[in-house]
């Protein structure tokens, strides 16, 4: 089972037009978007779509501030060769499918990490002296995980435990609470055995010498004499780390941010590979290593070639360098590799969103907005000039004149130009017309100039237009030159 399509309207950053991102046959997705682009509006839409019934989201108060009508939605189109539960998911006012069995049976199963959920193992707890996770395993990284004694899940158990606490202090009702309480305890602790293992086998991936185990006594009912203190105690799990082979209780005070993210990564993604199974495995990624150096950051490619085959990976990022890097260790048609950006409108700005393919692709995107960016409409066409222009006088090993200590990553486009111009003056590809060459020449001093665009406003609209059909017509015909 995979999502085949996303369809989003009046939901947070999503306003107006619906914004339709197809994913068919079930492709995972790469994003790049600089940020308020809307990459996290769709990463959030996921989430909550999945985890509606749960944690009881309300559309209404998540929909675009300027929207003034109802009638947004979010709609999933989920797909599965022979699956009776294939079909188009909505969650809207009107609307509501967040309940059926598969949304519930993949919410057990999710996973949504950001930054912000890898702070709970270690930043957000910089005023202890030891790390607890009790609260974080039981509310988020393993609710839904199966107690093998008890054969229910450890959220359920918990509550029931919870629900079961004793009015008074009856031997009856004590024996009762810690009967429960001993299976969850135990349930637990043979649970820890194996994420701790798969922590482990995750956290090798960054080559740290860095081994994990988790401390956990069991939770007991106090039976103090005073009704104020009566209640559960021992809610700790003791995140135990060794560095160099060596304990340290406090770890999370003189490990670097690299090393303590990487460990609350690998705790994460070791809790998915214990949930239960299900059809539809969805892990979605927001900008997890965000900070990090790219050492600390390729470790996450080779763990999700090796264990998420079987996930279908929404991977976000605000790091274009990142991106890219992704993209070329996942090649192929099992991705789909998109760029989101702010397109600008009277009521502020809306995410837009293009195959990551070309500069062209972005400067029509902006071109053809309801209001639209002029001046980034032709940075865009500007960028893909050049990158042609480069890539003509590479692909026909072309001598292009620098200057003295040129770095040789940043030569002009005028330099690629000249030498094009040149070479069609002389004969050498008659196939370009003159014509075409004198058009660009005009638009190249004109609008295709890194200090045109302040003046690039809707007066200049038809003078765009025609630049950007100048630069397909070059494009086009610098291609067929063999």
């Amino acid at each position: 089972m995979r999502i085949t399509q996303i369809e989003i309207k009046d939901f947070r950053a999503f306003k107006g037009v619906p914004t339709v991102i197809d994913l068919a046959p079930g492709k995972n997705l790469l994003a790049y978007g600089e940020n308020g682009s809307g990459k996290s509006s769709l990463y959030t839409a996921l989430k909550y779509f999945l985890e509606r019934e749960n944690k009881n989201h309300d559309f209404i108060a998540n929909q675009n501030i300027f929207v003034t009508t109802d009638d947004g939605y979010i709609k999933l189109t989920l797909h599965a060769n022979g699956d009776a539960d294939s079909g188009l998911y909505e969650w809207s006012k009107a609307v509501n499918h967040t309940g059926k069995a598969l949304i519930l049976e993949t919410n057990k199963t999710k996973g949504f990490i950001d930054y912000k959920s890898l702070l709970a193992t270690y930043f957000l707890q910089q005023d202890k002296d030891a790390v607890n996770i009790f609260d974080l395993l039981i509310s988020s990284l393993i609710p839904n995980v199966t107690n093998d004694i008890t054969k229910k899940s450890f959220a359920a158990d918990w509550q029931a435990a919870k629900d079961a606490l004793p009015m008074k202090n009856t031997q009856t009702q004590i024996k009762h609470v810690e009967r429960d309480l001993k299976k969850f305890n135990d349930g637990l602790k043979n649970k820890l055995i194996e994420l701790a293992r798969d922590t482990q086998k995750i956290l090798a991936a960054f080559e740290y010498d860095i081994a994990v185990d988790f401390k956990f006594d069991g939770v007991a009912y106090n039976r103090a004499p005073r009704r104020a203190d009566k209640g559960f105690v021992g809610m700790d799990v003791g995140l135990k780390v060794k560095f160099c082979n060596k304990e340290k209780t406090n770890h999370h005070h003189f490990l670097n941010e690299a090393k303590l993210s990487a460990i609350a990564a690998s705790i994460f993604f070791a809790a998915l590979l214990i949930q239960p199974s299900s059809r539809l495995k969805i892990l979605a990624l927001d900008d997890v290593l965000i900070g990090l150096d790219m050492q600390n950051r390729m470790p996450v490619i080779d763990i999700l070639k090796e264990h998420f085959n079987d996930y279908q990976i929404f991977m976000l990022t605000y790091d274009q360098t990142w991106f890219e890097i992704v993209k070329r260790h996942f090649p192929g048609n099992g991705w789909r590799k998109i760029e989101f950006f702010a397109g600008k409108t009277p009521e502020g700005e809306v995410p837009v969103f293009a195959d990551n393919k070309n500069y062209l692709e972005k400067s029509k995107a902006y071109f053809n907005l309801p209001a639209p960016d002029y001046g980034s409409c032709v940075n865009y066409l500007r960028k893909h000039f050049e990158e042609i222009a480069r890539e003509f006088c590479e692909r026909q090993k072309l001598s292009v004149k620098v200057v003295p200590d040129q770095d040789l990553t940043r030569i002009p486009s005028k330099a690629y130009w000249d030498v094009i111009s040149a070479g069609q003056a002389a004969g050498k590809w008659p196939g370009l017309a003159k014509a075409l060459l004198t058009d660009i020449e005009i638009y190249r001093t004109f609008i295709l100039n890194p200090y045109s665009h302040a003046n690039s406003t809707a007066a200049y609209k038809n003078e765009i237009q025609r630049s950007v059909k100048a630069v397909e017509a070059l494009e086009a015909g610098l291609k067929a030159i063999k």
